[in-house]
């Protein structure tokens, strides 16, 4: 074998190594990128903010509401009326929708008592009287108008016949259990207490104008 085959040989043996080795390393990289078992993928990131969520904290009651404060009344309805010692009142008009009707415009007559509640005088009953002689409101226009006035926090308990009334419909609110001392809120046939934040509204009962709504604190 002459010394130039040798080289050329050797040469050649060479440059096959080189590329087997060139190969290998391509082939490891590769491997490396693609999922390896123990490895986390590279994957996007999700947002891992927390949602965020309202919790709010029971409070006195405000706006022109069943326990709101008096001032609230003057504020958004004006001056009262017509006052005496206990009561205010105020001529209001106000939409309402009716048995999931259309939004109507009605007018009537808000008598606020005031009591010693929370920071001040607060509305501790509410009457709504419609105005004009014979005019009355059926059931559901009484029920949509009054639940205008329920605390924003009332939750629904039960309805309660009256002998001698009529129908409660009694509701929980633990903003107007902050509103007023828990000695106010009682049973007006037994006067036992009943849990703070009790109150009911009833609308066209035997002790006042037919088509009229009560909204006051106990049951």
């Amino acid at each position: 074998m002459t010394r130039r085959f040798t080289t050329l040989l050797c040469l050649l043996v060479a440059a096959l190594a080189l590329a087997s080795c060139s190969g290998t390393a391509g082939g490891s990289g590769r491997e490396q990128a693609t999922n390896t078992p123990g490895q986390p993928q590279a994957t996007s990131t999700p947002n891992l903010a927390p949602t965020a969520t309202t919790t709010s904290k029971p409070q006195p009651v405000t706006g022109t509401v069943l326990g709101g404060p008096m001032a609230t009344f003057d504020t958004v309805y004006g001056p009262p009326d017509s006052a005496s010692d206990k009561t205010s009142t105020y001529y209001v008009i106000s939409g309402a929708i009716v048995s999931g009707g259309a939004s109507h415009k009605y007018a009537f007559n808000v008598v606020a008592r005031r009591d010693t509640g929370t920071g001040g005088e607060r509305a501790g009953l509410l009457h709504l009287v419609p105005l004009g002689s014979g005019n009355q409101w059926d059931s559901a226009t009484g029920k949509a108008l009054a639940e205008l006035f329920l605390p924003h926090d009332a939750v629904f308990q039960r309805d309660l016949q009256v002998p001698n009334f009529g129908t409660e419909h009694v509701y929980a609110s633990a903003d107007l259990a902050l509103s007023f001392p828990a000695s106010d809120f009682l049973d007006s046939q037994t006067g036992k207490s009943v849990p703070p934040g009790t109150f009911y509204y009833s609308c066209g009962n035997q002790r006042e104008p037919a088509g009229g709504c009560t909204l006051t604190l106990g049951q």
